[in-house]
C-alpha cells in the first residue's frame, strides 16, 4: 500500500470509494452540489489545498483532502478509508501527511467541519490524533474541531 497525491486520473475511483462510504451510512453521493470537490480535484490544487489517495493492490482504498478556509486555518474537507482497509491505521497516516503539508505551508489549525465527517472519521479517532472542539459562532454556531499546528503563544504566558 503506498499514498500519493490524486490526479485527473483518479477521479472516478475516488468518487466510487466516497459513494460506497456514504452509502454505509444511507447517504448518495451528490456532484452537483454538496460533494462537487470531486468533479474536478484541481479544487484542491488550484486552490493551495492537497488531496491525497491511498492504493492497495491497484485500488483507491483511502482519500485525505483539505484546502485553506480562512487565514491561518486549513480545513479537512475529506478524510476517508474503504471498509476492507480499515484498521491498518491509514486514516491516521492520511491525516499525518495533510498535518504535515498544512504546518509546512504556515497554517496555524487544521479545522473539521463534524457534518463532513460524519460518514468518514469518528470523534474518536480526531480527539486522538490530538483535535480539540471548539465552535465558531460567526459561521452557524456549528461544532467544529480543530488541531493546533504551531503552539499558541499566548497559553503558554
Amino acid at each position: 500500500m503506498y499514498i500519493k497525491e490524486a490526479n485527473t486520473f483518479d477521479r472516478a475511483a475516488i468518487c466510487e470509494l466516497v459513494g460506497t462510504i456514504m452509502q454505509e451510512h444511507s447517504i448518495n453521493l451528490d456532484l452537483s452540489n454538496r460533494d462537487s470537490d470531486l468533479k474536478d480535484l484541481s479544487y484542491y490544487s488550484d486552490n493551495n489545498g492537497k488531496c491525497l489517495i491511498a492504493v492497495d493492490n491497484g485500488k483507491v482504498v483511502g482519500l485525505a483532502a483539505g484546502r485553506p478556509e480562512t487565514e491561518g486555518e486549513f480545513e479537512l474537507v475529506r478524510l476517508c478509508v474503504a471498509k476492507q482497509a480499515r484498521g491498518r491505521k491509514l486514516a491516521k497516516r492520511l491525516l499525518s501527511k495533510i498535518v504535515d503539508f498544512a504546518s509546512a505551508n504556515g497554517f496555524e489549525h487544521l479545522v473539521v467541519e463534524p457534518a463532513r465527517q460524519k460518514y468518514a472519521t469518528g470523534a474518536s479517532l480526531l480527539t486522538h490524533c490530538g483535535f480539540n472542539f471548539t465552535s465558531d459562532p460567526v459561521e452557524d454556531a456549528q461544532p467544529v474541531w480543530y488541531l493546533a499546528l504551531k503552539p499558541d503563544l499566548k497559553a503558554a504566558s
